[in-house]
């Protein structure tokens, strides 16, 4: 139990100090209620503001006073899109006293995020091209690798409809195949890259990363 002295004589009283929502997926929304109770007889506690951490918190309450022996009903919402972890929220009250007191109700708990949405991946959409040679490629290479023929990389690239933002990797064994990245670049997809060392490069630290034919 929380306990704010206003002046000597009045004391607000809040339930529960802290609002614990446990455990819930990440996109659910938290709804949280407190208590705010003036036990004084005589004098009445006025509520300046409520401001919540946040813009995905926002409260509702009754009245901005809060009368001699009466209690106040406030609702915190917290929508969780967005959040994963240990997350705490605050909601500030400020009261209008001599003193300018402030107090903070919180909410605190975990959202677990086991899923994600497509703009979210898009910002991690990675695209692999090999430009090795076919029997190379069948041989062994990187999972989820992409093999293209690079005398071809223009017309079949915009087959694919690649969204802009769209990170590229390129695998090759060639210095010639930079004007493939050159043409990528141009076309406005800037986020395009050569794998440094090339296919080699990668297998000796990453093997384990690898598709293999098993002929």
């Amino acid at each position: 139990m929380f306990f704010l002295c206003l002046s000597l004589v009045v004391v607000l009283i809040i339930q529960p100090e802290v609002y614990n929502y446990g455990q819930v997926e990440e996109g659910d929304t938290v709804r949280a209620i407190f208590w705010l109770k003036n036990p004084s007889s005589t004098d009445t506690v006025v509520i300046k503001s409520i401001r919540p951490s946040c813009g995905c918190t926002y409260t509702t309450y009754s009245s901005g006073k809060i009368l001699p022996g009466d209690s106040l009903i406030l609702e915190a919402v917290f929508n969780t899109k967005g959040y994963s972890g240990e997350v705490t929220e605050y909601v500030k009250i400020s009261l209008l006293s001599p003193e300018k007191k402030e107090i903070y109700l919180t909410l605190k708990g975990t959202v677990n995020k086991r899923s994600i949405d497509p703009e979210a991946l898009q910002r991690y959409y990675v695209l692999i091209f090999d430009l090795r040679e076919r029997r190379k490629y069948d041989r062994e290479h990187l999972v989820g690798s992409i093999w293209i023929q690079k005398d071809r990389f223009n017309e079949e690239f915009k087959k694919l409809r690649v969204p802009k933002g769209t990170m590229i990797v390129l695998i090759s064994d060639s210095q010639k195949d930079k004007e493939i990245l050159e043409y990528l670049r141009k076309e406005g997809f800037g986020n395009s890259y050569m794998l440094r060392d090339g296919f080699e490069g990668w297998k000796r630290v990453m093997k384990f990363t690898l598709v293999e034919s098993r002929d």
